[in-house]
């Protein structure tokens, strides 16, 4: 049997750790260009199956954007947007706060989970969180 490849797309694939410098505006017919991305390959299909390796990853991830950053000040002006997936329990919480931390972010915005980001603004108040509610006629993604 025959596997077929895909071209990765860092934007729509599910990869646990990737990072796409955005300069300018996607093309609608080509999207944004993937000149360099930086991608890890962690080997497991979610962070829970080996949090550690995710974490030390992340660190990794972090520092070498970074170090990008110390190097050109368009990108360091530009700031990071970081999207985490969706585990937000137990070790997936402790992972979400490592994330915050190694990247030393200012900002954190939860979307539509009050508890989560009751517990971001008791365990880490030197980094601003907001909450954002979802917009009326939004419905969960679907997993199938």
């Amino acid at each position: 049997m025959k596997k077929k490849l895909k071209a990765f797309d860092p934007l729509t694939t599910k990869v646990p750790a990737g990072a796409l410098l955005v300069e300018r505006a996607a093309s609608v017919g080509e999207g944004f260009s993937q000149e360099a991305p930086l991608v890890y390959t962690f080997g497991h299909l979610t962070p829970a199956s080996n949090p550690t390796l995710y974490n030390i990853l992340v660190s990794r991830m972090a520092s070498t954007i970074q170090e990008k950053m110390a190097r050109n000040r368009k990108v360091a002006a530009s700031g990071v947007v970081i999207n985490t997936c969706g585990w937000v329990k137990d070790e997936g919480y402790k992972s979400l706060t490592h994330v915050a931390q190694a990247f030393e972010v200012d900002v954190i915005i939860v979307l539509d989970q009050e508890r989560l980001y009751n517990e971001l603004v008791r365990d880490i108040p030197f980094i601003k969180v907001v909450f954002l509610p979802k917009s009326g006629g939004v419905s969960g993604q679907c997993v199938s």
